[in-house]
C-alpha cells in the first residue's frame, strides 16, 4: 500500500534546485577565492596564507550563500542569512586552509 502524500509533503522533501544563474554565480566566486585572492595577496605581503584562508573563505561563504538564498529562494538578507554566510564561510575557510597548507592552491 503506498501512501499518497500531499504536494506540500512533496515540497518539503525536495531538495533545492540550482539555477544557471546561481551555479555561475557561484562558481565565479569560488575562482575569485581560490585564485584572484592568493595572486593578489601574494603581491602585497609575503606571508599570505592566513590572508588567503580568510578572505577566501569570507568571499566564498557569501558567494555560495548569497547565489542560493537570493537568487533561488528569493528571501530578503535577514538574520538567517548572515548567520548561513558565516557558517559557510567557516566551512570554506577550513577547506581553503587545508589546501593553502597542503601546497595545493599556492
Amino acid at each position: 500500500m503506498t501512501k499518497n502524500t500531499e504536494p506540500q509533503d512533496r515540497a518539503k522533501n525536495e531538495l533545492p534546485r540550482f539555477s544557471y544563474q546561481s551555479s555561475l554565480l557561484m562558481l565565479l566566486f569560488l575562482i575569485l577565492a581560490v585564485t584572484l585572492v592568493p595572486l593578489a595577496l601574494k603581491q602585497v605581503t609575503s606571508n599570505y596564507n592566513w590572508w588567503t584562508v580568510i578572505l577566501g573563505g569570507l568571499l566564498a561563504g557569501f558567494g555560495t550563500v548569497f547565489s542560493q538564498y537570493r537568487l533561488v529562494l528569493k528571501k530578503p538578507l535577514d538574520k538567517q542569512f548572515y548567520l548561513l554566510v558565516g557558517a559557510a564561510s567557516l566551512v570554506c575557510g577550513f577547506i581553503l586552509f587545508i589546501f593553502a597548507f597542503a601546497g595545493i592552491i599556492m
